[in-house]
């Protein structure tokens, strides 16, 4: 990152995110059992470890950031890092029916004049615009229902974390 773009002093340095390491996702089994994966990348391939618990767990999703610094990284050092939203994105199988409600509402609350209804196809469904203003193209009107549509299931921040390095 460049040091002295506006709003940043000189000593300030982005750390590149190189991606996952690991991946833990829990779900709660029909018959009330957690089970856990942990999914990791090893030499040999991707390696799904899948443990059981008999208690119930909450669902939740744990990532595994890597961050590598630079050479000019001195220690300790002070980091942060920022998290501007999360997309809780739909369940598989989950859709039209069940966000319709909320998307409208955001289209509603955005004054768009776009009016949605859920059309079955085969075994999913999928939104249509019912109703949109006549300035309005079909296509931009598809547009703004997906953008309700991801907006009913992000959460916007920002979170800021902030820690202190040590020497590794």
């Amino acid at each position: 990152m460049d040091g002295g773009r506006r709003g940043y002093s000189s000593w300030r340095r982005e750390i590149r995110l190189l991606g996952e390491d690991t991946l833990e996702i829990s779900h709660t089994l029909d018959n009330g059992q957690g089970k856990i994966d942990v999914i990791s990348d090893t030499p040999n391939g991707i390696n799904v470890d899948g443990k059981k618990t008999n208690y119930n767990v909450p669902n939740y999703r744990c990532d595994t950031l890597l961050f590598i610094g630079t050479e000019t990284l001195h220690f300790p050092a002070t980091v942060s890092l920022t998290i501007k939203h999360i997309h809780a994105l739909p369940r598989e199988g989950q859709g039209c029916l069940e966000y319709r409600e909320a998307v409208q509402r955001i289209l509603d609350e955005k004054n768009s004049g776009v009016m949605i209804e859920c059309k079955q196809i085969e075994t999913n469904s999928g939104f249509i615009v019912a109703e949109r203003l006549n300035s309005l193209s079909q296509e931009n009107a598809m547009k703004i229902v997906l953008d309700a549509y991801q907006a009913s299931f992000t959460v916007n921040g920002p979170w800021v974390f902030t820690g202190v390095i040590a020497y590794p």
